[in-house]
């Protein structure tokens, strides 16, 4: 996952997952991007230095659509049919 400024297009950070994210987009909600893989990963990632503040693993399943955020709670489906609710405070 990369951050790249819109101004520059210069690298702001990355942050390694060490697994593919495509069809995902981001979600970002009080500092926090939130992105899933198509292994079942998803990862709460702080917006300003790209630190991995939180992750979870799905047993099964992947992500083909977008997580939905509240505040730093995010909301993620897979086609496994779980649906979690994940807290990065």
């Amino acid at each position: 996952m990369r951050c790249v400024s819109l101004e520059e297009g210069k690298e702001l950070w990355a942050a390694a997952t060490g697994q593919v994210i495509y069809d995902s987009t981001p979600a970002v909600s009080e500092g926090i991007v939130s992105v899933g893989s198509v292994s079942g990963a998803l990862w709460g990632i702080d917006a300003a230095s790209g630190a991995i503040v939180g992750s979870f693993q799905f047993p099964t399943g992947h992500f083909l659509s977008s997580p939905a955020m509240d505040g730093r709670a995010v909301y993620a489906a897979t086609y496994s049919d779980w649906v979690m609710r994940l807290d990065f405070s």
